[in-house]
């Protein structure tokens, strides 16, 4: 499966999203020109944003996104709460006419309390993409709490801390 990257002047890059979200981001990062530090995040052209910087580091970027797809990277700023978004992609009303218009009313759909829809992966509903255990609503909720947890850990931490658990077993 590959998505199709399209940045600086006109470039298209294909790129195979069947690895660790973060090693997805750090190889878009490099290829678009920008210091690891950087805040990026994917734009489809309906204007939807992604949402890989809210996923977990080391699971599989192609959850989130769709098939032979065509995305802007969008480097990210934040003032106040509200984060910034700019297309890494050079005129870019030119080449995609309106996208900017529909991130604004994506995020503003967003800011009011509505959940903004993300692409759905390969046909599948959102129900077929949330995670599950097999077993009880109340276990769901516990891992969906441990992944919110993950999140908000580093990629370093959060690899040291499964080295340390393979070290046990």
């Amino acid at each position: 499966m590959f998505i199709f990257i399209r940045y600086g002047d006109d470039q298209q890059l294909a790129v195979n999203p069947c690895c660790a979200a973060i090693n997805f981001l750090n190889y878009i990062k490099n290829q678009v020109g920008l210091c690891s530090a950087d805040s990026v995040d994917l734009c489809d052209e309906a204007g939807s944003i992604a949402g890989l910087l809210e996923f977990q580091p080391l699971e599989q970027a192609l959850t989130l996104l769709t098939p032979k797809a065509t995305y802007i990277p969008m480097l990210i700023t934040k003032t106040g709460s509200i984060p910034e978004y700019t297309p890494m992609l050079n005129e870019v009303e030119t080449i995609c006419p309106g996208l900017m218009n529909k991130l604004k009313r994506n995020q503003a759909k967003s800011a009011d309390g509505k959940h903004m829809q993300r692409p759905l992966s390969a046909g599948k509903s959102h129900a077929q993409q949330q995670p599950t255990t097999g077993g009880r609503p109340g276990q769901r909720l516990a891992v969906a709490a441990d992944r919110a947890a993950d999140a908000k850990r580093s990629p370093s931490s959060l690899i040291k801390n499964m080295a340390k658990k393979s070290q046990r077993a």
